[in-house]
């Protein structure tokens, strides 16, 4: 009586094996980019409040620019353009309100570009005064940041006197 050993897979098998694993990699790419994406937001929120955070203290301690001279500091100005993404990046920049002559431009204190995907609205010319005397909103004011390819909201508020708050 012979046996005959049976060695390799099955055309069938295979093909099952070789399904669960493209279908494995497909999802855990998925995956990987809505994290990425995720991580893009979260990091674009931070990097808004920073700055308008160092608008705010630079305003309140009265750190101006050696170009603003003995010209006193009146506060500091936030500058955030939403851009047209991906061709122009949304950017922010600070400059100090120092000028006396109606024409002169304010001082750059730092200027920003965010990564190309992402998205912050709405564009404001706002200003944090000096010594914690608030800003020149009229009210509270929501920036709203948002990435391409993802649906989530994160948004930043600035209040009248200068509070600001993150929120998921």
């Amino acid at each position: 009586m012979s046996h005959s050993a049976r060695h390799g897979f099955t055309l069938i098998e295979l093909l099952v094996t070789v399904s669960i694993m493209a279908f494995l990699m497909i999802y855990g790419s998925i995956s990987i980019t809505s994290s990425r994406k995720n991580q893009s937001l979260k990091k674009a929120q931070q990097q808004l409040k920073l700055g308008l955070e160092k608008a705010k203290n630079d305003a309140f301690f009265g750190k101006k620019p050696a170009a603003c001279g003995a010209i006193p500091l009146l506060g500091m100005r936030f500058v955030l353009s939403p851009g047209d993404p991906p061709a122009v990046p949304a950017s922010y920049k600070i400059t100090a309100n120092c000028v006396v002559s109606a024409g002169d431009p304010e001082p750059e204190v730092v200027s920003f570009e965010f990564e190309k995907d992402v998205h912050i609205t709405p564009a404001i010319n706002m200003i944090f005064n000096t010594l914690n005397n608030g800003t020149n909103l009229s009210g509270t004011q929501t920036f709203n940041v948002t990435v391409d390819g993802l649906s989530a909201i994160r948004s930043v508020t600035v209040n009248k006197s200068g509070v600001i708050n993150a929120n998921d």
